[in-house]
């Protein structure tokens, strides 16, 4: 009888065992818990309201895609609309993001430690290859980091983690490696940290308002016609890009300082008032100072925008 026990003994102590090593395997060691395409997943299918952020046209700043996803039966939130990420923007034509992840991207894994969210992708992220145009050895670095942060930006608003570990899977096909820093157009030596939202990146009216004074400023009236939205108050349509800027150079204002103050977004969210002071000088004329003025924007195809007679009236017409 104390033969028997000591073995049923033995077997409990080897199953346990076994049933240790198992959890290991499926990535919880060291806190981080691996997070189920399926866990959590709803029953039937649900839509989710959700920012996607993409690139602007001159891929210099995020701009927020605002779409309802549905939600795939027995699918986790964090997969699907991380996967909605990395497809891209919905229309290229109607919408104003531009993509920045590589389609052939895929989502390895999604993990979790603490206040941390582990994303692994695939090595195709590093794959830059799919971006064109001209001047692009000079825009390559910071369109690698708004990648970066359109993952960060979206996963943090929609998860409830505060920061975002970007992994990319080893060349073995083993578990996720870090990014070298170099490798996603951050300065320095080290590797990628987890990274909060950063709204300092991000399209919205304030920092719209500051890239179009100084496009002014810098009498870049091309960039300036961008933040200028294509219909009016009056349902007018702005002039066409070359009258634009022949009335631009033919009034010439020249932005000599400028303050940004508070701002105000309307009740449906797409439209926005910013009071700010300037002081500039049209071509031929006196020093015209506005303080404390009211600048209205308006949201158009996902980007602020400041409608046309709004611009005329604040640098064309003078006092």
């Amino acid at each position: 009888m104390k033969r028997l026990t000591c073995a049923l003994l033995a077997v409990c102590i080897l199953l346990l065992g076994a049933a240790g090593c198992s959890g290991r395997e499926s990535g919880e060691q060291e806190g981080i818990t691996q997070i189920n395409p399926q866990e959590g997943a709803l029953s039937k299918k649900d839509k989710l309201a959700v920012n996607l952020y993409f690139a602007d046209p001159s891929f210099t700043k995020l701009v927020s895609e605002s779409r309802e996803l549905d939600i795939p039966v027995n699918e986790n939130e964090e997969y699907a609309v991380l996967q909605a990420l990395c497809e891209g923007p919905a229309s290229q034509g109607d919408v104003a993001g531009n993509r920045l992840i590589n389609e052939n991207t895929a989502i390895v894994s999604i993990a979790s430690s603490g206040d941390v969210l582990f994303i692994t992708l695939s090595r195709d992220f590093l794959d830059w290859s799919f971006f064109s145009g001209n001047n692009l050895e000079n825009s390559l670095n910071q369109r690698k980091q708004l990648a970066v942060y359109s993952i960060v930006n979206t996963m943090v608003e929609v998860s409830g983690y505060s920061r975002v570990q970007l992994l990319v899977e080893s060349e073995d096909g083993g578990t996720g490696q870090r990014i070298r820093l170099e490798d996603v157009g951050f300065p320095g030596s080290g590797v990628l940290e987890p990274l909060a939202r950063n709204g300092e990146v991000v399209l919205n009216p304030k920092n719209t308002l500051r890239l179009l004074f100084e496009a002014v400023a810098n009498q870049n009236y091309e960039n300036v016609f961008t933040y200028i939205s294509y219909e009016g108050e009056t349902g007018d349509a702005k002039p066409d890009e070359e009258e634009f800027l022949a009335i631009a150079r033919e009034r010439n204002p020249v932005m000599e300082q400028y303050v940004i103050g508070d701002v105000i977004i309307g009740a449906g969210r797409d439209t926005a008032v910013i009071m700010v002071d300037i002081t500039y000088k049209l071509k031929g004329e006196e020093q015209t100072e506005k303080t404390n003025i009211p600048v209205r924007l308006i949201k158009e195809s996902g980007m602020w925008k400041m409608q046309y007679e709004e611009f005329v009236k604040l640098f064309f017409q003078g006092e």
